[in-house]
């Protein structure tokens, strides 16, 4: 009998954020939802974005890629 296949679910939700009201100009921020009810927020990566449009976001998704293959192959790495 055949292993079951893992299914990997995760949502992103997008919102204009704090410049709602300006008009071409928009938040980069936003928020996953993984599967098992994880919540993180998440912005572009600070260095490509100019000043007036960082977010205080916690979560870089470059930084975020390195360390879920790091994790799923159990690769020691350093992420800063």
């Amino acid at each position: 009998m055949a292993e079951a296949q893992p299914v990997h679910l995760a949502s992103v939700d997008w919102q204009r954020g704090k410049w709602a009201d300006a008009k071409g100009r928009y938040s980069r921020e936003h928020t996953w939802w993984l599967a098992g009810g994880a919540k993180l927020k998440a912005s572009d990566a600070h260095f490509l974005l100019p000043e007036g449009y960082r977010d205080g976001a916690k979560v870089d998704p470059e930084k975020m890629f390195v360390a879920t293959i790091a994790s799923a192959r159990m690769l020691p790495t350093s992420c800063s």
